[in-house]
């Protein structure tokens, strides 16, 4: 279920204080909230409307997040304009299908490495190892940028610690109490992409 995949794939998210990059409709952030025991989850997108359709998400999946401890928001967030970045840095960044043009890819390695915390700073929770983490999907097809991406990231001092096919479990129905027929209309790729889970560590 949604609570092993996300125990499988962010394994060290307790107390930790997460962020959302590029969060559309918050189903990463929000299954974080639920079963990662974060200590908080800041859900970001750049549009207002898709901001307002982030609090209801969370408002609609309250009878997960009811009986957690998270702190759940959400922001407006323009990764070009670092007046706008949280004051804080994040122990952990996530982010899906976030590359789709190479020309975007400096603006996101900058974003990233300037929102997490860095290599020996002290951050919170369990087994913390110090520096930030960044866990990252993305489609195997379809996505221009990737290698462009992999690269500028090692190249800002970025260590690739994981590069994993998704499991299977990852294609599963996410949403409570939904058929498998809405799941394929909210969520087509699921069943059809493969995906590549990235962990990044500064």
């Amino acid at each position: 279920d949604m609570r092993d995949s996300v125990r499988g794939v962010c394994p060290s998210l307790r107390g930790k204080r997460v962020c959302e990059l590029g969060a559309g409709a918050g189903l990463p952030g929000i299954a974080v909230a639920a079963h990662a025991g974060a200590a908080s989850v800041l859900l970001t997108d750049l549009f207002m409307h898709t901001v307002q359709n982030l609090e209801d998400n969370v408002a609609l999946n309250n009878v997960l997040l009811r009986d957690v401890e998270t702190r759940v928001s959400a922001r407006s967030l323009d990764w070009s304009d670092q007046e706008q970045w949280p004051k804080e840095r994040f122990d952990v960044l996530i982010g899906s299908d976030l590359v789709y043009d190479t020309a975007m890819v400096p603006t996101l390695v900058t974003v990233v490495k300037g929102m997490l915390l860095g290599e020996g700073a002290a951050g919170g929770g369990d087994g913390d190892e110090g520096g930030g983490v960044f866990y990252y999907a993305a489609s195997t097809t379809e996505r221009d940028g990737m290698v462009e991406f992999v690269a500028a990231m090692q190249e800002a001092g970025f260590e690739l610690s994981t590069r994993a096919v998704a499991p299977r479990a990852y294609h599963t129905n996410p949403l409570h109490e939904a058929t498998q027929t809405k799941c394929d209309l909210h969520f087509g790729g699921l069943k059809s992409k493969e995906f590549e889970l990235f962990e990044w560590r500064i």
